[in-house]
Formats: C-alpha cells, structure tokens, sequence
C-alpha cells in the first residue's frame, strides 16, 4: 500500500446516535461510540467531539448472540410437525438428511448442505445476529462459509445519516465488520464405543484446527464441542474420550431434559425411544446416564451450555446453579412442540443465566432471534425487560465465554452494531420495554453505511 494512501485513512471513526445502549443499564442519549480497526476503543455520553457519521433519529445497540442453532437446516420452507412423540420428529430429521443423500451425488449434496448453511447464515446476520452458536455435523468444514459477502447488501427504508470528513466505503469495510461470527459446535453422535471415538476424533480434529479470532477476515470465530444429548451417545466412553485436558477446555453444549421420551427411556428403558432403539440393534439394557450423571459430568467442564432443560428437577435444577452452568432456552420452538410450561421462574430464582437460541428451522419457522425476545416476554411477562434484553446479548456472551468481545459497545468489543429508528418520546426508563416488545426493530449497521457510502 502506498504509505500517502494509507496515512490519509481515518486511524478511527466516531458515530455518534440519538441513543446507544452501551449495556442494559448503561444507555447515552445522545452518545457517541469510537471503532478502530473492527473493534470499539469508546463509547461515552459526551459528545463534544465532532462526529465523523452521525445518525439522527437512530439508536445504536449491540449485535445479538444467538447461543444455539443449526444451520444446516436452513433450507426448510416450514418446521416437520412435532408429531405424537420427540422420536417420530427426529425421524423426520433422519429423513430429511437421508432424502437428500439418496436424491443427489456427494458432490450435489455438497453444494445443497453448504447452499443451506449460508442461507442460515444469512438469514442470522440480517436479522441483527453477530455471533451464533451452530451445531454443525460432518462434514462440516469452515470452508463452507466461504464466498460470503458481507458489504453491499440491500436496506429496507431509510435511515437518515450525514457524513463527515470524507469517510468512505473503504474506511467502513475498514472498521466495521459486516460479517456475524460463527462458534462452531461439531456434534458427536454414537451409541456403541467405536462409532463415538470415530466421532469424536473427527470433532477434535476440528476443534484442534485454530480459527482466526477476526470477523473481518474469518466468520468461525471459536470452536467447542457438542456430544448430543444422554440418548445419542455412548456414555462410558464420553466419560474417556472427553477427558482430555485439551477436550474439557473447550465450550461444552449439549441437549438435556428436551423431553418427557427421553426421561422415560433414562429412567426405565421404556417409551418411544426404546421402540426407535430396538429397531436399530439397540439392546435395551445398553448403558444410559441418568440426567444427574449428565450434569455431573458437564459441571467438569470448562465451561458449559446445557441445551433446553425442558424437564429439569429441582434437584438437577439446583445441581446447574452450584455448577454455574448456562441453560439455552429456545422459546418458539419449545411452544412447537406444546411442552409443558417452561421452568424459568425457577432457574430465573436459582440464579441459573438463561439465554436464547432459535433452535434449528426443522422446528421453528425463522432464525430471527429478536423473535424468540417477543416470544418470551409473551410466554413470561413477569420478566423484566433489562433480562430478557441481556440474555440475547451481555449474558449470552458470558455463557459462550466471548463476553470480552461481545454483547455490549464497551471498549474492547467487536464493532458490530445494530441500528434501530428511535423515538424520541420513549423516556429512558421505558426504552427496553418498549424495544423488547417491537417486532424486529434492527438492522445491520455495517449494511446501511455501505449503502448509503457508495464503494
């Protein structure tokens, strides 16, 4: 790069909004926020300093987390019915993977799975999502996120904004990333030793390959590990295999207590899962944790995320809180499946941190995580709208481990912003309420800067 060029480029830009939430209980109105590089250095109330973009009428807030998904099943138009038992819906999974290989060569089912997966992506980030926890399946590689273009895409309506100091498109794809990170959980599925180890290998082998920690270069962000849930895997020899110092590092996610099946066939071998078992080879007596083993054994990681707890006890209720173990609640797709009421007055008391996720499209109409807010706050109104904000972004982030990068506009955090219209009227003290009950209210602000600041 010639050295008059890059010594013209802004060594920062300044934003400054009608409001930004820098966290939940920390929210500027007016404010100004600073991004060098892809990342914040400041975010202040005072606004004395000339702006270099200002954006009026418009209020700033951080990128969302969506802390479980999965992508590959972006495709589907509508979700598979929830059926008479959780075994007859995962049969619809199998065959939808299974439909697929039988239809189409490797190669074809390749560019279909990938085609899927950046739709999901896609679909994420529009939706306001910087980061996203993704349950990916062999054979998966970071490869199949490559081509995404993250600059340039279109914005539904206007968002009035004035431009200083000649900043350009460059100096935005400079400073602003426009890509949503992926943290990557490669799943690991086996019911017998060999097919577990032969899982876990490949998952390792993933994990053991160190993405780039850059939004502006490399969307896979951080990869953990995700044995599927206490009746998909060999027990013993999760126990073995996952004992490594280098596997209990990694974030662990995994289904837990999804549904009543699957406590009957835990508890007593019997049930739905036991008919689907026998007609796959599967001994009745094969070894089954029960779901305090489970959390046992997750408490030893590093750093867990026990997936839906549809049916936790209290006792395994209060075994996650002294674990100080996350739980990922997916709220429309719990509604799908018409579960029992929820238990997150309980967990909300025994202090466990509950986020959000979207779960997959094969049980939930979109990926919009702002959805899953409004579904929550309709199912739980109790719930203060501080919380319900927090747990698609501060908390979230704290429960993946990257709440030094995201889930708030402090200093340190990557610059991924959202940007929604404000009114004016809204008092500070009611703005949460009245943002977490507005349908999708946001918009990539990396988007309407590229739109409006012409390459």
């Amino acid at each position: 790069m010639n050295e008059s060029i890059a010594t013209e480029q802004p060594q920062s830009i300044r934003i400054q909004a009608e409001a930004i939430i820098e966290t939940p209980h920390r929210v500027h109105r007016p404010g100004q926020v600073v991004v060098r590089n892809g990342c914040i250095v400041e975010c202040t109330a005072d606004c004395s300093s000339r702006a270099d973009i200002e954006l009026p009428g418009s209020m700033l807030s951080a990128g969302l987390l969506n802390a479980h998904t999965h992508l590959e099943f972006s495709d589907l138009r509508q979700p598979y019915a929830a059926g008479k038992n959780f075994p007859e819906w995962i049969g619809s999974v199998i065959r939808h993977r299974r439909t697929i290989a039988e239809q189409h060569s490797t190669e074809e089912c390749l560019k279909l799975r990938r085609a899927a997966l950046q739709l999901g992506y896609e679909e994420s980030r529009q939706a306001g999502v910087a980061l996203v926890g993704d349950i990916v399946t062999r054979p998966w590689s970071a490869s199949d996120l490559d081509g995404l273009n993250s600059k340039g895409r279109s914005v539904s309506g206007a968002v009035p904004i004035i431009v200083r100091n000649a900043v350009t498109y460059r100096d935005c794809a400079r400073h602003f990333s426009g890509m949503m990170a992926v943290f990557a959980f490669p799943e690991i599925i086996g019911l017998d030793e060999a097919r577990f180890e032969e899982a876990t290998a490949w998952a390792m082998q993933l994990a053991n390959s160190e993405p780039v920690e850059s939004c502006l270069v490399n969307p896979v962000w951080q990869v953990g590990l995700s044995p599927h849930a206490p009746y998909s895997v060999h027990f013993p020899t999760m126990q073995k295999t996952l004992a490594t110092e280098a596997a209990m590092q990694r974030v662990t996610a995994m289904h837990v207590a999804e549904s009543l099946d699957e406590l009957e066939w835990l508890q007593c071998g019997s049930g739905p899962f036991r008919e689907v078992f026998e007609r796959l080879g599967v001994p009745s007596d094969a070894p089954r944790a029960t779901i305090t083993q489970v959390i046992e054994w997750l408490a030893t990681r590093n750093r867990a995320l026990l997936i839906h707890g549809n049916y936790l006890s209290e006792t395994e209720t209060d075994q996650v809180a002294q674990a100080g173990m996350a739980v990922v609640y997916c709220p429309r797709t719990h509604r799908h499946f018409a579960h029992s009421e929820y238990p997150l007055n309980r967990f909300y008391e025994a202090n466990i941190n509950v986020v959000l996720g979207t779960d997959s499209r094969a049980s939930n109409p979109d990926l919009d995580l702002w959805n899953e807010v409004l579904c929550l706050r309709e199912l739980h109104p109790w719930i203060r709208p501080e919380w319900a904000f927090d747990a698609v972004t501060r908390r979230a982030a704290d429960a993946l481990g990257v709440e030094q990068r995201f889930g708030s506009l402090q200093p340190g955090r990557v610059a991924m912003f959202n940007i929604s219209r404000f009114d004016p009227t809204v008092t500070s003290s009611n703005l949460l309420n009245e943002l977490t009950t507005r349908s999708r209210p946001f918009t990539p602000l990396s988007d309407v800067l590229v739109n409006a600041i012409e390459p």
